[in-house]
């Protein structure tokens, strides 16, 4: 039975008063999940935009052909079955009878045109580069789907991981702010309610889902930026799902009300550097700027236990991990001087640092910037909202730019970000290396040989750690906290998507 919350002390409420949603007034239905974030949906298109917080909502909302589980094993989704003629044919025969949340049935016609969107050069998707590879995408029947590719790449298939989008309604034109991208119809086990931006989201059960209805009946997802606020509301029992600051991590694995989740992620933060900027396209300049980064300090004093400290772009612990061609940085400010004024910079120079807003990325840039002085670099901090954000860094319209990208279910998802021109989709700091290039490339044809993807993924590791397109920072430990009477499947890879399965107990 879900427990209902209350605030036990007059000052506390006045204090914290001014944070207090209309969630806090009425008491939640037992079998809603009161979901708190710190950081708004920026669509709910997922052609339009694929961070974190967006995605979330659309595991929810919409299907994709196949996903991938915590152990990056390809799972059925929309897809009934998946055949491989050849090297570079796919063959998906889709699941009959699945229903959008109008009622009109999904079809191979659907899956079509998702994909054809986002390939389309006018329709601008952020997707298209990484669909680059697709030479074909055709309806053989209403339940066949044929997607052809240029030449066997092994990792592409971790790129059909795509939400489809109902043909008869979802636009062809690119659209963030209005229409379909804020008020969606998917085929997913919940449907959108109404979205409030920069305050909530309110999803409610499909019940003609095609496989069968979820237990929940309403996810109420609700921003709240101040995670001290979350963590406040939490204990209260006005929220029943949210992240809380790295510091009271502990004090929620002791107590039995709750449940903490962890896993670590696929994902990895760096600095981007722009390279087409005078002074960050020269190599001498990105390696100064490495060792006058104390990044343990930084994990240890903004992230812990939340993150660990990043060598390079491959996930530690993942099959093509090759720490011991890596180059080190460690904290040397008296060698980031030396490289500054080797490449005509003796007294340093100005430069800015652009970031989402939020309670860490403020730390992570005050820390930085009282190292970054150490060595005569004046570091301007610029955060905005992410919404903003992020079309400026696709845009590169940034110098500096830090932020994580997700999802390394091949080690070409984060090294494929900086091979040249728009291959991947990702090379926002125009980084060129022809050899770099030839070395990714090289890896992503061969497609039943792993130990010889992996030595050419060493290779490409050694390049990066020596040229530094971008510098290493965290990777991320991810931690959720519930309700204890709420039963959630929590996992790499998966995530939210269980929540079509979570129950309170």
């Amino acid at each position: 039975m879900k427990k209902q919350g209350f605030f036990g002390k007059v000052g506390l409420l006045l204090l914290i008063g001014i944070f207090v949603f209309s969630f806090a007034v009425e008491a939640a239905p037992d079998n809603e999940l009161r979901w708190g974030r710190g950081t708004d949906a920026t669509s709910l298109d997922p052609r339009t935009i694929r961070d974190v917080y967006s995605w979330a909502i659309h595991m929810l909302v919409f299907n994709s052909l196949i996903y991938f589980d915590d152990e990056m094993s390809v799972q059925l989704d929309l897809a009934k079955s998946m055949e491989f003629p050849d090297d570079t044919t796919y063959l998906f025969e889709i699941h009959e009878g699945v229903k959008f949340h109008d009622g009109v049935e999904l079809t191979a016609a659907d899956i079509v045109y998702t994909f054809e969107t986002m390939r389309d050069e006018e329709f601008a998707s952020p997707y298209r580069g990484r669909l680059s590879p697709i030479t074909s995408v055709e309806a053989l029947d209403d339940y066949t789907v044929k997607i052809e590719i240029d030449e066997p790449n092994a990792p592409f298939i971790y790129e059909l991981d795509v939400y489809i989008v109902p043909k008869h309604i979802a636009p062809d034109k690119m659209d963030k702010e209005g229409g379909f991208a804020h008020e969606p119809i998917g085929s997913g086990p919940f449907e959108l309610i109404n979205w409030i931006p920069n305050d909530r989201i309110i999803l409610e059960r499909f019940d003609d889902y095609w496989e069968g209805p979820a237990k929940l009946e309403k996810i109420t997802v609700i921003e709240i930026p101040e995670a001290d606020v979350r963590l406040t509301e939490l204990r209260a029992g006005n929220l029943d799902l949210t992240s809380i600051p790295s510091r009271f991590i502990e004090d929620f694995q002791e107590d039995p009300n709750f449940t903490v989740g962890q896993y670590t992620t696929l994902n990895w933060f760096p600095i981007w550097t722009q390279h087409d900027h005078d002074i960050l396209s020269d190599v001498r300049v990105r390696q100064a700027l490495a060792y006058g980064t104390n990044v343990e300090e930084i994990v240890e004093h903004v992230y812990y236990p939340t993150g660990v400290v990043s060598i390079g772009p491959i996930i530690p612990g993942t099959w093509a991990e090759a720490p011991d061609v890596i180059r080190r940085y460690d904290y040397n400010p008296e060698k980031a001087r030396e490289l500054l004024a080797e490449a005509g910079y003796p007294d340093g120079f100005e430069i800015e640092l652009r970031c989402s807003s939020g309670e860490a990325n403020v730390q992570f840039g005050e820390i930085l910037r009282q190292q970054w002085l150490q060595i005569g670099v004046d570091l301007n901090v610029n955060q905005t909202e992410w919404s903003t954000y992020a079309s400026d860094v696709v845009s590169s319209n940034f110098e500096l730019a830090y932020h994580g990208v997700v999802d390394q279910f091949d080690p070409d998802i984060h090294l494929g970000r900086f091979v040249s021109g728009e291959i991947n989709g990702g090379n926002w700091t125009n980084y060129v290396n022809p050899e770099y290039d030839e070395v990714v490339y090289a890896a992503r044809k061969i497609i039943d040989d792993q130990e010889k993807r992996a030595e050419l993924y060493r290779e490409a590791q050694r390049i990066f750690s020596e040229e530094l397109p971008s510098i290493p920072i965290r990777h991320s430990i991810l931690t959720m906290v519930w309700d204890a009477d709420f039963e959630f499947d929590f996992r790499r890879g998966v995530e939210y998507r269980t929540l079509n399965e979570a129950y309170w107990k």
